[in-house]
């Protein structure tokens, strides 16, 4: 049998764990494929920062990090976005009640 490796565009995966985030319960799930500089936040439509989750020098391997800080933010569309040695991904993701 001949294995088949998948490779990413992207040095890492990243998600929003669940999506509708209820609660403050949302956790930023990412994989890095070697060592970096990551700072998790969360912007709003205009882009405006409404939680600074973490700033970390982070090994490669997966990574979990709580959304706790967005525990009392209104229901709305909102962004979660990484800065991965200086280079931005972000991922649309939606707050319920």
């Amino acid at each position: 049998a001949t294995a088949v490796k998948e490779v990413e565009a992207n040095p890492f995966s990243f998600q929003v764990q669940p999506n509708p985030v209820t609660g403050g319960n949302g956790k930023l799930v990412y994989v890095l494929d070697k060592p970096a500089k990551v700072e998790a936040t969360v912007v709003d439509i205009t882009g405006k920062t409404i939680a600074k989750l973490s700033e970390e020098n982070e090994p490669e391997g997966a990574h979990v990090v709580s959304m706790d800080g967005t525990a009392k933010i209104s229901a709305g569309i909102y962004f979660a976005r990484l800065s991965v040695n200086g280079t931005f991904f972000t991922k649309k993701f939606v707050v319920t009640e």
